[in-house]
């Protein structure tokens, strides 16, 4: 049985702030009386505002549970509570409310998977292919394409941050493939900084797409044509046999030896 705080006091039973009934009242009502009262139990009102804007804002209900540290049937039955802990509500109100979901939810919870298919068509865009990025993520092919083309509506947080870090890496920098290059001109994908990094993940947004002229055009099939002639030359094609598979002259293809 639990004892009373107070000294010498035999009593026990359920307590209040460690103290019998008895004792917890003669002290509250001292303590209201010098006007030092500190409520054991506040107005719950504040705490499930602050609950609502995470819930908004994505954080799972078993995540604020986790970061306030008490147990997710203790944060359920508060939705319908008038008032609420002191401890419990500071621990809750503690809780910061973030940007985005990722930045605060587990590794385990779901997120949207837009944001993830709009960062990895952009690098294919820029010329990554779907295998090499499936290897640096730790993927299969397979699930990186359910994940590219969207028949998926939802993936874990810990792969969707994996990919904001590969996206990061890579944003700046072209790729070898141009069949990678080619597979997203054929579906429409936008490069990197044609998206706002604000708007990436907003299922409304749309790339800024670039305006090209002829000219940007016309270089760059020049470059990609030189990176099959190096890839074909590489394999031992003469410059022949180049120039029947890539449909231009023998001449042309040296030419793009020299540049190259």
């Amino acid at each position: 049985m639990s004892i009373c705080s107070v000294p010498n006091c035999p009593r026990g039973g359920q307590l209040r702030r460690g103290k019998c009934h008895a004792c917890y009242e003669k002290w509250r009502i001292r303590q209201h009386a010098y006007g030092r009262f500190d409520p054991e139990f506040i107005d719950a009102t504040e705490t499930l505002e602050h609950i609502q804007k995470l819930r908004a804002a994505g954080t799972s209900w078993r995540r604020i549970a986790e970061l306030a540290g008490i147990y997710r049937t203790q944060l359920m039955r508060l939705r319908t509570a008038t008032k609420i802990g002191r401890g419990t509500a500071e621990r809750i109100l503690a809780i910061p409310v973030p940007a985005a979901k990722h930045l605060v939810a587990a590794d385990h919870d779901c997120v949207p998977a837009i944001g993830a298919a709009r960062r990895i068509r952009a690098l294919t865009a820029l010329g990554w292919t779907q295998s090499y990025l499936a290897n640096r993520l730790g993927m299969s092919v397979g699930n990186l394409y359910a994940t590219t083309h969207l028949t998926r509506d939802f993936l874990t947080v810990r792969r969707d941050r994996d990919i904001r870090v590969l996206f990061e890496e890579l944003q700046m920098q072209r790729g070898p493939s141009v069949r990678a290059r080619n597979l997203a001109v054929k579906y429409g994908w936008a490069l990197p900084l044609e998206w706002d990094e604000e708007s990436i993940d907003d299922p409304a947004a749309q790339p800024h797409r670039v305006r090209r002229t002829k000219r940007d055009d016309f270089v760059g099939r020049a470059v990609e044509r030189r990176e099959a002639v190096r890839d074909l030359t590489d394999r031992g094609l003469s410059a022949e046999d180049i120039a029947i598979r890539l449909r231009t002259s023998a001449r042309q293809v040296q030419r793009d030896r020299s540049a190259a």
